[in-house]
């Protein structure tokens, strides 16, 4: 038999994964405010469509009510909450966070902050440990994380790895990742994101809780 505790915990879970689709579904967040969550057809095209897979985008896009959305949705956020049976998404509230700053830091002739490669990056990976300028034509965010070793069962294992997003700055005043062709940078981060589980990824994007003073290279 299940011990009460474990039982609280399944029920307090569902209670919150109810209460939350239920505010999805009217277009509010918990706080009153409008949500970034409403279940429109086009929740898959905003920010969150870095983090989707294809088939969430794919079942997202078949879905054709408010309902159906709301309920996607609310389990997306909730395969990546780091805390479940709480009424907390720290990764959901910590993603969002990050999607006002690149709002704020980012926009770009014809883009908002989010849409443009710096955002992608920054919601994608989160704050990188370091940001150097290049000579005002261009940025450099470098990522050390550790990584459990594959092949090995023991979580403790792991090996440190950097990672460098270099953008260059265009006459037009964008910032475009430097796509390289020996599968270094930007693009070897996001491989490198893509291969961890969803609470790995989460872990990645938390790891930092804030934007760095960008310092001379």
């Amino acid at each position: 038999m299940e011990s009460p505790s474990r039982i609280q915990v399944e029920r307090k879970g569902r209670y919150v994964l109810g209460f939350l689709m239920l505010s999805l579904t009217l277009g509010f967040s918990i706080g009153g405010e409008v949500s970034n969550d409403a279940p429109t057809a086009d929740w898959c095209e905003g920010p969150t469509r870095y983090l989707l897979m294809a088939q969430g985008d794919k079942a997202y896009k078949k879905a054709k009510t408010e309902e159906k959305r709301g309920k996607l949705i609310a389990e997306f956020w909730a395969q990546r909450d780091p805390t479940p049976g709480t009424p907390e998404n720290e990764y959901r509230d910590s993603f969002y966070e990050r999607v006002k700053e690149a709002n704020s830091r980012f926009n770009e002739p014809g883009n908002a902050g989010w849409a443009t490669d710096r955002g992608m990056i920054l919601l994608t990976a989160g704050y990188p440990d370091t940001r150097s300028g290049v000579d005002g034509t261009g940025e450099r965010w470098l990522y050390q994380r550790s990584f459990p070793v594959k092949g090995i069962q023991n979580p403790d294992v792991k090996v440190s790895v950097t990672f460098s997003a270099v953008f260059d700055k265009s006459a037009s005043g964008e910032y475009k990742m430097v796509r390289r062709s020996d599968g270094s940078g930007g693009l070897a981060l996001l491989e490198g994101i893509q291969g961890l589980s969803l609470g790995e990824r989460v872990k990645f994007s938390m790891h930092r809780t804030a934007m760095p003073e960008t310092k001379p290279e």
